[in-house]
């Protein structure tokens, strides 16, 4: 656990004082320092040992040996069909400079984690840099380890979302887009988009249960609307192998969800309406419910591994919306509450990852070694 911890902890002080200097309007030593953030947590997934990290024995180390066979681009791109277009042009760049794959995770990591720092930032007036990034490394940083191209997808579309919020619809299709070239489930980014219209022409209570019941639905329906897509060309062939004829919600995601969704829940009125010198309202009202619809989307979809273990993946572009929600409620309470719900949530964040990582083993990131460090 060490050298994550040690890692988080770094990068969190960088990222802190590029936001006291955010608030001092020293924009360009605060853009220094989260950007020393960003590198500090790119390093520690660059220089892992290759057995961290599931995937990378899935298709990182293969893909990156066939580009270094294979000088011409289009040849290898098409040689490596079953992965995503733009997956394959950075495996195959960084092939063309170097023949040690470290580098090639160093920029996989750098690239998800940049995303992702800019996609907290386009909340930075509402939320706290620090703890949403806190959070995020905490909850996802062991998940980029493993799905490689799915996250760096991911971290695109959250990083466009805002766009989509602030009515820049074309913008955010462009990023949409551009992150399905990573990965396919970038797709289902235009879930945030339906959600963002609907609630958005009315903040009802109404239209969130409607909202929350169709996702459930689709959850039930789970393997036609797979069916479907696959027809229409949306998804490959290779996605039948998530094909599930049974449905089952699991237990655990639920349980890690609700605390802080309740926490929300329990101060609503002030994680909507809240201010203080530093953390301003939301930019639109409908804005703090349609991020709370998405924690609830993650939760559902989340506990949908009890039908097919992959599925839990199909969470991670709604769930990252908890960097934005769990900072916002950390940042907006009174001074008791606050410092409360925070310390709580540092207890929170570190519990789930040991449970996660250390208990059940996910991703195969525990125990952390790096022949490069020399940490056996």
């Amino acid at each position: 656990m060490t050298p994550y911890f040690i890692t988080f902890g770094l990068s969190s002080m960088c990222c802190l004082y590029g936001e006291y200097y955010l608030h001092h309007k020293k924009k360009i030593n605060a853009k220094i320092l989260f950007g020393l953030a960003v590198l500090v947590a790119a390093v520690l997934a660059g220089v892992r040992d290759l057995d961290i990290g599931t995937d990378i024995w899935t298709y990182g180390e293969w893909s990156f040996r066939a580009a270094r066979n294979n000088p011409d681009l289009i040849s290898f791109v098409a040689s490596q069909a079953d992965l995503e277009l733009l997956y394959n042009v950075l495996v195959w760049i960084v092939a063309r400079f170097t023949s040690n794959s470290h580098w090639l995770y160093f920029f996989t990591s750098f690239i998800t984690c940049y995303f992702v720092m800019q996609g907290i930032r386009q909340y930075e007036s509402q939320v706290s840099i620090t703890i949403a990034w806190l959070t995020f490394l905490f909850l996802y940083y062991g998940d980029t380890l493993n799905v490689m191209r799915q996250f760096i997808s991911v971290s695109i579309a959250f990083w466009g979302v805002k766009f989509a919020i602030n009515k820049c619809y074309k913008k955010y299709l462009i990023i949409t887009f551009v992150a399905t070239l990573f990965h396919n489930t970038a797709i289902l980014s235009l879930l945030v988009l339906f959600v963002i219209l609907f609630l958005d022409k009315k903040d009802s209570i109404q239209r969130r249960v409607i909202v929350v019941a169709g996702v459930l639905l689709a959850a039930v329906m789970y393997s036609q609307i797979l069916e479907v897509f696959i027809d229409m060309g949306i998804l490959s062939d290779k996605y039948e192998r998530y094909y599930s004829s049974e449905f089952a919600l699991s237990l655990n995601p639920i349980i890690l969800r609700l605390p802080f969704l309740a926490i929300i829940a329990l101060w609503y009125r002030a994680y909507r309406k809240g201010e203080t010198k530093t953390v301003k309202r939301w930019d639109r009202n409908s804005e703090a419910d349609i991020i709370i619809i998405l924690l609830i989307i993650d939760l559902l979809l989340s506990a949908m591994r009890g039908t097919l273990s992959t599925l839990y993946r199909t969470a991670f572009i709604f769930g990252m919306y908890r960097t934005v929600a769990y900072s916002r409620i950390c940042s907006v309470l009174k001074k008791n509450n606050k410092l409360v719900v925070t310390t709580l949530l540092i207890v929170y964040l570190i519990v789930v990852w040991i449970y996660q990582n250390v208990i059940q083993g996910n991703n195969e990131i525990f125990p952390y070694t790096s022949e490069i460090l020399g940490i056996k």
